[in-house]
């Protein structure tokens, strides 16, 4: 116990010259630099060799003493490396259409027809109105150039806020067109062998007679001299005009303005009804009557009527 006593003494005495070494005052001349760790190590490795000669003399193990050496404090740096952000890429806008729709010089049906987008085809959108009106401005899909389409059946895909801004169009003057078709004799050879015979449909009643398929089949003729209606809007409507079928059965309405029609013959009119009856229509229906839209400059054909004479 007195040796280890003497040994603290020894660390306390060498621990206070160590101290008062570096604090003493000195000439004027500078101080030089103090190596601290050093010191420390030196008295440190003095104190670990008294302490083994100590045990050594009194034929002791030496103790487990820590290492003379002061070690350094572990400095744990952490790199924090930000992880690069995301930003997804939305494509170049795309349009579908569940409907067939016209594509146009302009946002509305007074503009010229340019194309059409059909059902399972895809366009590029490149630009939109610059209101608020249910078009965008794509490729056309039917020839080189852009034009606009209606959005109503349509599904557009992509980002669409950096496209161009288009303005509308100067409206252009409506030009006039025309509805033609013909009234024909829809025939059905009764007489030939078949099932159905040519011509025929199946009738909707075993042992009735065999209607008309409803098709203007070849050499089947036109009926002249009957008088045919038109009206503003859709079916029923009157009023605007009528005309009268030519020999070879066709008629036309000409000089017509943009917008919807409903072309008709009433077969108890006592002109129509002493050329037709007795029979029935086979086209379009058996109201006898067709929802027409006649576009700027459009000349609308194949608005035919049918006509099924019944036999004798």
């Amino acid at each position: 116990m007195k040796n280890l006593s003497k040994i603290f003494a020894l660390i306390i005495l060498l621990t206070l010259l160590s101290l008062s070494a570096c604090n003493s005052p000195t000439s004027s001349s500078p101080m030089p630099s103090v190596d601290l760790n050093a010191i420390g190590t030196e008295v440190a490795s003095t104190i670990e060799a008294e302490i083994r000669a100590t045990f050594q003399a009194q034929n002791q193990p030496s103790p487990e003493l820590p290492s003379a050496t002061p070690q350094p404090s572990p400095t744990t740096e952490i790199s924090s490396t930000p992880e690069p952000s995301f930003t997804p890429t939305l494509g170049a806008p795309k349009i579908k259409v569940s409907v067939d729709t016209n594509c146009r010089t302009g946002p509305g049906k007074v503009y010229d027809f340019v194309g059409a987008l059909v059902v399972g085809q895809e366009a590029d959108v490149v630009g939109l109105p610059e209101d608020t009106r249910d078009y965008v401005v794509i490729q056309n899909p039917s020839s080189p150039g852009k034009c606009w389409l209606w959005t109503e059946y349509a599904t557009v895909s992509g980002d669409t806020s950096n496209l161009p801004k288009y303005d509308i169009p100067f409206t252009p003057t409506p030009q006039p067109g025309s509805i033609s078709g013909i009234v024909w004799t829809d025939e059905c050879s009764q007489l030939d062998p078949g099932n159905p015979p040519p011509g025929c449909v199946a009738p909707a009643n075993t042992g009735d007679p065999y209607p008309a398929n409803g098709k203007l089949d070849s050499g089947e003729s036109g009926i002249s001299g009957i008088l045919v209606r038109i009206g503003s809007g859709a079916c029923p409507s009157v009023g605007l005009s009528t005309t009268t079928t030519k020999s070879d059965g066709t008629y036309s309405f000409a000089n017509l303005s943009p917008g919807n029609y409903c072309i008709s013959i009433d077969v108890l009119n006592a002109q129509n009804s002493a050329i037709l009856i007795p029979g029935g229509w086979t086209y379009p229906n058996v109201n006898g009557q067709h929802n027409v839209t006649v576009d700027s400059g459009a000349d609308v054909t194949g608005i035919s009527f049918g006509w099924d004479y019944q036999l004798d």
